[in-house]
């Protein structure tokens, strides 16, 4: 059963929060609550261009921008591979748990969810709100209780520092991470190119903004590596990263895949996996971390 209304609340407007996000922010965060394709579970289509269409004056470099505000204070999600938007506290101010069907709809909702990192972070939002009132009568529906034994992540720790966690299109550096926080070190974040040249470059190449904001799939540079953020997701999972890493460049050349992003395809590798039973000193210990990986030996 698609929305047909939002229940927008009144409070939101003395919220703390709310209050420290920008005219913009607050408006796409709005707009949000209220685009049709946002379903039960709190998940909308990110399409930049489209959600620019809404407002004039507005352009897709501008939403993805205020996407990239509203993430950072973990309001919503964005997983650019799905085009999906996570609207966190979606589920817990709508007050569609209390209603009669509509909780059976948001299960619903929740098994079309494409991204597996929006999944775990709508599980976690889901438990929080059953730990505030476990006696809700929603949960004596067994399709709606059994979403409560499913994995779940806090989107609330994720560190993004210098990452871009949005795709800001050919504003940014190769490598950036998907909502992962990234060791500055590596040398990703924002790249200095203004917008007049890249309007510049976009005409002497004659390439439309469509063209300029998607990046292009390539194989598996040679010297690609883990980052900090994917030592951290093996040490929680007990895998030995370097093994990991090995596999997923074996797969990705026998299959000669190609990929936009290499570091958010491992991330959901890592996710995938299973988890080990031990701990792994030679992924975990930080004295080894730099030591070159076996094929680049």
């Amino acid at each position: 059963m698609a929305r047909d209304r939002a229940n927008l609340r009144t409070d939101m407007i003395s919220d703390d929060d709310y209050r420290k996000l920008t005219r913009d922010e607050q408006w796409l965060y709005s707009t949000l609550l209220i685009h049709p394709t946002l379903s039960y579970a709190g998940v909308a289509d990110w399409r930049p261009g489209r959600l620019a269409a809404i407002a004039a004056c507005t352009t897709a470099a501008d939403i993805r921008r205020i996407g990239r505000g509203l993430q950072e204070k973990y309001f919503i999600y964005v997983d650019e591979e799905t085009e999906e938007v996570f609207v966190r506290t979606f589920v817990k101010h709508d007050g569609l748990l209390k209603q009669y069907r509509l909780p059976i709809s948001m299960a619903n909702d929740y098994a079309g969810i494409s991204s597996q990192e929006i999944r775990e972070f709508f599980i976690h939002e889901l438990k929080k709100i059953y730990a505030a009132d476990p006696d809700m009568k929603c949960w004596e529906n067994e399709r709606v209780r059994n979403l409560l034994d499913r994995d779940s992540r806090d989107m609330k720790t994720l560190s993004y520092g210098d990452a871009l966690p949005i795709d800001l299109g050919n504003d940014h550096a190769e490598g950036y991470g998907k909502g992962y926080a990234i060791d500055p070190s590596e040398g990703y974040g924002l790249a200095t190119t203004t917008a007049t040249t890249t309007a510049t470059s976009s005409l002497e190449e004659g390439s439309g903004e469509k063209e300029k904001t998607k990046k292009p799939k390539v194989p598996l540079p040679q010297d690609w590596m883990p980052t900090k953020a994917h030592q951290d997701r093996a040490r929680e999972k007990n895998l030995d990263l370097l093994e990991e890493a090995e596999k997923f460049r074996n797969h990705a050349e026998s299959v000669d895949r190609r990929a936009a992003n290499w570091n958010s395809a491992f991330s959901n590798w890592l996710i995938k996996a299973q988890p080990g039973t031990q701990p792994t000193p030679s992924s975990n210990n930080p004295q080894t971390w730099h030591q070159p990986a076996p094929w680049m030996q």
